[in-house]
């Protein structure tokens, strides 16, 4: 199914509305980005691998019928 930035983004609002994470928390879990939710809005278009792993966790959200936590990525370590 072929959507529209637009229609990205009113689907990443909605799911932030009824999951009640911050945009800023999605934005840490999904994109390893604090400001990818802010950058959308914006206008910011997401590359399509990104977009498709959003998407993905939303409707793993929805079908579960709760919203699901997204998996954080794990902070990459300095070198000592």
């Amino acid at each position: 199914m072929m959507m529209t930035v637009g229609e990205f983004l009113q689907r990443v609002e909605d799911h932030l509305a009824v999951s009640g994470i911050t945009p800023t928390r999605f934005g840490i879990t999904l994109a390893n980005d604090p400001n990818f939710v802010r950058d959308l809005r914006a206008g910011r278009v997401p590359n399509l691998e990104l977009a498709g792993r959003v998407i993905a966790h939303i409707e793993a959200a929805a079908s579960s019928g709760q919203a699901v936590p997204a998996e954080s990525p794990q902070p990459a370590r300095a070198s000592a």
